[in-house]
């Protein structure tokens, strides 16, 4: 169920790849080939082969943190959010009376506003606009921690520190013991969410640093393979580490899950012992944070701190990764497939992960299913993601379909769950199209089946598109297009809520955002794209021929 989830390998060598496994949201970054440039970088860096118990250590930050995301930011802070707004808010359709009718949490459906400032905020879309800014500083945090991830002797101190605050803030939630600390809860939410991704930011870095320093890629160097076979070499050792990485990070995320829903279903409601009625989940977003502290010694210990390159002479951190993402920009217009896909990827993941927090707060507020209910099914999801991913790679293989056509297909099976939604503006209560608290654990497995293959899928069709060689670079590209709509969607499906108290309204908007990306990818020549990139290299070879010459 996590919002960011999912990030896996692409097989940049094969014509029609199938989908990789699904993935925890912030998980493993995509395998990106070392770039020949950036090992004539590091010649004065730690150049020592890659120990097993390195690789241990990198794989036990994913085992320790994913669950964090899975968790707490995707299905346990929404719901903590939403309860303690609930509380002190009034009943949206007595707002205009002098003495408005306190919110009922406890009928079957509600639609409630909270004062916040000089507004009236739907308590629902409180959760979104907390969620938007949070996401928002994500992404200027993505673009402006970049250099600092790949040069200097700082990547492994601000990897430690970054995940020790999130972990902390975990913690804290403990201490949201009144319903009027909703604006604590927020901030928690907020920061831990910033400081996670953060940290992530260092994560990735890794990926490429370990695929250049492994044993084989060392092998393949000493060989002095041709170029295409070096690169099949790094593409395979690359994708094993990410591979292995995603599933210590997924088997954690689902273990979490389990362990949290067991602390809500024995403990019950907290008001029985005077406290907010969630706040078993304020004690299973704290065992995550502990989780974290639990395991993040062995990464601290075991992981080297590989340093990159220096800086450039007269260069500052910030100022340097605005400077890279431009240049990355102009590069990627001039590979027009390319820009196609990315402008389709941009609206794509927004809406397949705003749907998420749609779901679980529509499922609550306006179906009025159990927090339990809603916890199992958040277990549900990523059980189905992996039968799903199998599944799709059946599929493909046996009716010899390309990925964009698979993707194509995935995007409009979300089209029909949005559909599915909207249907139910003309049918009764307890019947189907989201009337029934049953309908969710159907829906969390048909959202499952779909989200770790489609998330798969596009970074397959988009490492189709990639010039050969600079594939670390334009994967940051790919990284920021999704922290840079990541916020868009949750803002809008906020802004509905306050403006038409019906929830149901979103899908509308979320069939918009998955139906308009359909089109686009419609209209993508991978042929083309693949042209494009080989005439790309050809031209950057030309270039830096000229350069050596000088």
């Amino acid at each position: 169920m996590s919002a960011d989830t999912v990030a896996r390998p692409a097989d940049a060598a094969a014509d029609a790849p199938v989908p990789a496994e699904p993935a925890p949201a912030a998980g493993p970054a995509p395998a990106p080939e070392p770039d020949l440039a950036d090992e004539a970088d590091d010649h004065n860096q730690d150049q020592s082969p890659v120990e097993p118990r390195e690789l241990l250590g990198w794989k036990l930050f994913g085992f320790g943190t994913e669950g964090y995301s899975a968790l707490g930011t995707a299905v346990f802070f929404p719901l903590i959010l939403e309860s303690l707004a609930a509380s002190q808010a009034y009943d949206s359709a007595t707002l205009s009376s002098p003495n408005p009718v306190p919110c009922n949490t406890t009928a079957s459906s509600y639609s409630c506003s909270l004062y916040v400032g000089s507004s009236w905020v739907d308590t629902s879309s409180f959760v979104f606009y907390a969620t938007t800014i949070s996401v928002f500083v994500q992404f200027l945090l993505f673009i402006n921690l970049g250099a600092l991830a790949d040069h200097g002797n700082h990547r492994k101190q601000f990897l430690i520190g970054f995940t020790v605050i999130t972990a902390v803030l975990g913690i804290c939630m403990l201490f949201v013991v009144r319903e009027n600390l909703l604006w604590l809860a927020t901030i928690i939410f907020m920061v831990s969410n910033v400081t996670f991704c953060a940290s992530y930011v260092f994560f990735y870095a890794w990926v490429p640093v370990l695929t250049r320093h492994h044993p084989d890629s060392i092998k393949a160097r000493e060989d002095k393979l041709p170029p295409e076979e070096y690169h099949a070499v790094t593409d395979r050792v690359g994708n094993d580490i990410s591979s292995q990485g995603f599933l210590y990070g997924y088997i954690a995320a689902v273990i979490e899950l389990i362990l949290g829903a067991g602390i809500y279903i024995a403990m019950g409601s907290g008001n029985k012992l005077g406290l907010p009625e969630y706040y078993p989940l304020h004690i299973g977003v704290a065992m995550s944070g502990i989780w974290m502290l639990v395991f993040l010694p062995f990464t601290y210990k075991w992981l080297k701190p590989r340093p990159g390159p220096p800086l450039p002479a007269g260069q500052n951190y910030i100022l340097f990764s605005l400077k890279k993402l431009g240049r990355t920009l102009y590069k990627a217009s001039q590979l027009g497939q390319l820009f196609l896909f990315l402008l389709g990827w941009f609206i794509y993941s927004d809406g397949f992960t705003t749907i998420i927090s749609v779901a679980i707060l529509f499922f609550r507020t306006e179906v009025g299913v159990s927090a339990s209910n809603l916890l199992i099914a958040a277990i549900v999801t990523p059980l189905f993601g992996g039968i799903g991913n199998y599944v799709w790679i059946v599929i493909q293989r046996k009716l010899k379909l390309t990925t964009k056509t698979v993707l194509m297909i995935q995007a409009t099976m979300y089209c029909l769950l949005c559909l599915y939604g909207i249907i139910g503006f003309a049918t009764p209560e307890g019947s189907w199209g989201l009337r029934n608290k049953a309908e969710i654990f159907p829906l969390a497995a048909y959202h499952g089946f779909l989200l770790g293959a489609t998330q798969s899928s596009c970074r397959v069709l988009f490492s189709e598109l990639l010039p050969p060689g600079f594939e670390s670079e334009f994967f940051s590209l790919y990284e920021i297009t999704d922290k840079g709509s990541a916020w868009i969607g949750p803002l809008i499906v906020g802004v509905i809520g306050d403006s038409t108290h019906n929830k149901r309204n979103s899908f509308f908007f979320l069939l918009a955002m998955l139906g308009l990306p359909i089109f686009i990818f419609w209209q993508l020549d991978v042929a083309k794209g693949k042209k494009q990139a080989r005439e790309y290299v050809k031209q950057e070879e030309i270039v830096l021929d000229l350069k050596k010459q000088k």
